[in-house]
């Protein structure tokens, strides 16, 4: 790898970068002066799933999950030192967030010189992450890993840079199991596609595999040995191996076929904001992908006019992008954003090895960069001076809500409970942790397909009885006769003890198209 000019090792653009980034995040996770908004998305499973685990509850024996358990662990760790808070979640993702603007800045000056360096950094905070990072769930947590693992490997080919990079997978599949073993395949690709450019050695090539598999192999036995031991062996592999590879995909958006599914809940949703998400969705849904395609093609025509040492970094970034890409069992903008890093860092590389802009290559960042932060800054503006947000006081902080109907079920809920009280959740567990409440069953998401078990089911209906709660979220829409179910939909025999012990009280409230109301416990009347 050839060395670059280098005008950012000057630590004042870096420092303000990284600062700005920082302030960026906060106003975009916090209402001023210190109140974290508060988003209905999968990583409040993740606090759910860790308050249970603070509770001394062990995961994968006591209650279902088939993520490895990277992302509990961290918010466990987290809440043991600073209380189970809602502001814990956002203060994650500005870390996270930080950890991506460092990362990025460190891989793309070893490759580009200048201020296209800079250009993977600003693309990705700004022109992204305000609609499609603000994640804190295993999967954002996960491709960051991986970078530093490039990062890693893009200053040297010694043995412990390919053991570092092997557990740096390990890590990434702490958070997501697959990623980290997909990680370590497009490694091993590069490893052999480095060799055979610079000439081979075969004993080189056997070191650094064998230390890139082991360094994986023996951090992520070592990561995930707790709960092996706690949980048992075969009750680990069959909740985080055995379904996801059987049962993940029967959810529609986890699924090839989920491309355009993004795309439609964008157009479905109203407001402006939605609107402005489209330009970042069809860069990153479109443009992203592409980036690949045109790299190899620049390759192939101009490999001969420089050593191997020029086109190794960015082969690096290509083969990592790559893979990821063809690997993705849900495409589509936002899975695309998440693993867009290294594909950032390849399109920079692309507009300067092109000399696209020339002398104006600088100009041309400063620009951008000026329009990208403007954006966000307006978009900044509208989160904390609008009135699309309330205030919602809760046992886990006051926090600021959308005010949409669907979060009239919180208030509903809240009003009639007190933290550590039992309450069901059917479709999502986003309930529990806000409002310190407790799940009677050791599953939380129901849906009708196969993604449910009909163990899952008969499992949940046993726990109900043993451990009732006096109020239960459903969705109407699961109370349809046996005769009109779908292939795939276990649901009925939970339908059918729900509408014989409980009765709907309150309002229906629309969650994502469904009906859900609140369901009581019918008293119990003395037999006749």
């Amino acid at each position: 790898m050839h060395p670059t000019k280098d005008i950012g090792t000057q630590p004042r653009l870096d420092l303000f970068l990284l600062l700005l980034t920082v302030l960026f995040l906060y106003l975009l996770l916090f209402r001023l002066p210190f109140y974290p908004f508060f988003y209905e998305a999968d990583q409040l499973i993740f606090l759910y799933n860790a308050d249970r685990m603070l509770d001394g509850e062990k995961m994968y024996r006591d209650f279902f999950q088939f993520t490895f358990p990277g992302g509990q662990v961290l918010y466990f760790l987290l809440f043991s030192v600073f209380g189970a808070k809602y502001w814990v979640l956002p203060f994650a993702i500005i870390l996270m967030g930080f950890g991506y603007c460092w990362f990025l800045l460190r891989s793309a000056k070893l490759l580009i010189p200048g201020y296209l360096a800079y250009l993977p950094a600003l693309i990705f905070i700004f022109f992204g992450f305000r609609w499609f990072g603000q994640d804190g769930s295993h999967r954002m947590f996960s491709p960051l890993l991986v970078l530093i693992g490039v990062v890693i490997l893009l200053k040297g080919k010694s043995l412990w840079r390919w053991a570092a990079t092997g557990a740096c997978c390990a890590m990434s599949s702490y958070f997501t199991q697959q990623r980290g073993v997909i990680a370590v395949g497009a490694f091993g690709i590069f490893l052999l596609t480095d060799s055979f450019l610079s000439g081979w050695k075969w004993k080189d090539v056997i070191s650094r595999s064998g230390v890139l598999c082991l360094g994986f192999a023996v951090t992520l036995a070592v990561l995930c040995s707790y709960f092996i031991f706690t949980a048992g062996l075969d009750t680990f592999i069959n909740a985080t191996l055995t379904y996801p590879s059987l049962y993940y995909h029967y959810q529609p958006d986890n699924s090839l076929g989920g491309f355009w599914v993004g795309f439609r809940h964008i157009l479905a949703t109203p407001g402006i904001g939605p609107i402005l998400s489209l330009l970042p969705a069809g860069f990153y849904g479109f443009i992203i992908p592409l980036i690949v395609i045109v790299f190899l093609a620049v390759y192939f025509r101009d490999r001969r006019k420089f050593d191997h040492a020029y086109w190794r970094g960015p082969l690096l970034m290509a083969i990592v992008s790559g893979v990821f890409l063809i690997s993705t069992t849900n495409p589509g903008h936002l899975r695309y954003y998440q693993i867009s890093p290294t594909f950032l860092i390849l399109l920079a590389w692309l507009l300067w090895h092109l000399k696209l802009f020339g002398e104006r290559a600088g100009l041309f960042v400063k620009a951008a960069a000026v329009l990208m932060i403007v954006f966000s800054g307006i978009q900044i503006v509208r989160l904390q001076t609008g009135t699309a947000y309330v205030r919602v006081d809760t046992p886990r902080g006051t926090v600021y809500s959308s005010n949409m109907e669907s979060t009239g079920r919180y208030t509903w809920i809240a009003e009639r409970t007190k933290p550590g009280d039992l309450v069901f959740e059917a479709s999502n567990p986003y309930i529990y942790f806000p409002f310190a409440l407790k799940n009677p069953s050791g599953h939380a998401q129901f849906y009708q397909t196969e993604y449910t078990r009909p163990e899952f089911v008969l499992e949940a209906i046993e726990e109900l009885k043993t451990k009732p709660p006096l109020y239960i979220l459903w969705s109407n829409d699961y109370n349809i006769p046996d005769a009109e179910r779908v292939p795939g939909d276990n649901l009925g025999p939970l339908a059918e003890y729900v509408q014989v012990e409980y009765e709907p009280v309150g309002p229906v409230y629309m969650v994502d198209g469904k009906p859900v109301q609140v369901w009581q416990k019918r008293e119990q009347r003395p037999e006749q």
